[in-house]
């Protein structure tokens, strides 16, 4: 935003050449040195350590780029592991809350420049047979330990709120053993490219969430992505609980250049679109073991 300087308030009418030599000393800023202010300008907001928190973690990223306006980078160190398994809150401590559990919960618009890097987190649950992860949603069945969890990636916008203008994009990132990549809350957007996202284990809030839910009149964009081993729960809502990528009266949606590959509970792509002019187009996409795309509405 530009920094209009007007000196002490003054509400004299002016006219003529008092007028124009008014304006144009109010477009001077002095303290620039005789240029115009710029406006105030988009940030880069590093990521350079494996912690979740604490300084150049991921949540101070986010905390820093949801505070200044504009839209944003937070760039990854290239080839970075953040230690996911380990952020806030605790499963089951103070603060958690099911189907609010995310590493980056982002309320401007921002790109993440994953440059390779890589959310490692762990997710284990043991049945009463003794194995690990066995295949199937840990709240579906009786006699199943849960070990560790780990939360989402990413919430775009605020929950009950309009968020159109947020639009975020992340790139040439990986993820694996998270609780879900995204959910993209009503009217906002949200761009994969270059994600890869593995182990992805629904094992909260009867296992219901997708990878990637677009609520409400959002968009969303997947290019050049690959979801693999996803796991949630298939007698949860057949909308909103089983597909790999859902959208519940979404907008639009646009896949190119991506796989889905073994969904256990679910479809690879469930859609429900809005009924005002709401769009699905999936170009040169392979679903192999996910029960391919289940749609209402929309085109």
């Amino acid at each position: 935003m530009r920094r209009f300087v007007t000196g002490p308030r003054s509400w004299r009418p002016l006219v003529g050449a008092a007028a124009a030599a008014t304006v144009a000393a109010a477009l001077w800023a002095p303290s620039s040195g005789g240029a115009l202010a710029a406006p105030a300008a988009a940030k880069t907001f590093d990521v350079t350590t494996s912690q979740c928190t604490g300084p150049g973690s991921l949540v101070a990223a986010v905390t820093a780029a949801n505070n200044n306006p504009g839209r944003d980078t937070i760039r990854f160190r290239s080839g970075l592991a953040v230690q996911a398994s380990g952020c806030p809150p605790v499963y089951g401590g103070a603060g958690y809350q099911p189907g609010h559990y995310f590493l980056a919960k982002v309320t401007e618009s921002v790109t993440f420049e994953g440059n390779g890097a890589k959310l490692a987190g762990a997710i284990y649950w043991l049945n009463e047979s003794g194995n690990f992860n066995p295949g199937y949603c840990p709240d579906s069945k009786t006699g199943v330990l849960r070990l560790a969890t780990t939360p989402g990636f990413l919430e775009v916008g605020r929950r009950g709120a309009d968020n159109s203008g947020i639009d975020v994009a992340v790139h040439n990132l990986s993820m694996d053993q998270v609780s879900s990549v995204a959910r993209v809350r009503a009217g906002g957007s949200l761009e994969l490219d270059g994600v890869t996202a593995t182990k992805i284990y629904s094992n909260d809030k009867d296992c219901g969430e997708p990878a990637v839910l677009l609520d409400e009149n959002s968009s969303g964009r997947i290019l050049n992505s690959t979801f693999a081993s996803v796991i949630n729960n298939a007698e949860a809502d057949t909308i909103m609980g089983t597909g790999i990528v859902a959208g519940y009266h979404a907008r639009h949606l646009y896949v190119l250049n991506s796989q889905f590959v073994q969904s256990r509970g679910g479809y690879g792509l469930v859609w429900w679109g809005n009924d005002a002019g709401a769009t699905a187009n999936v170009v040169s996409s392979q679903f192999n073991d996910a029960e391919g795309i289940l749609a209402y509405g929309g085109t």
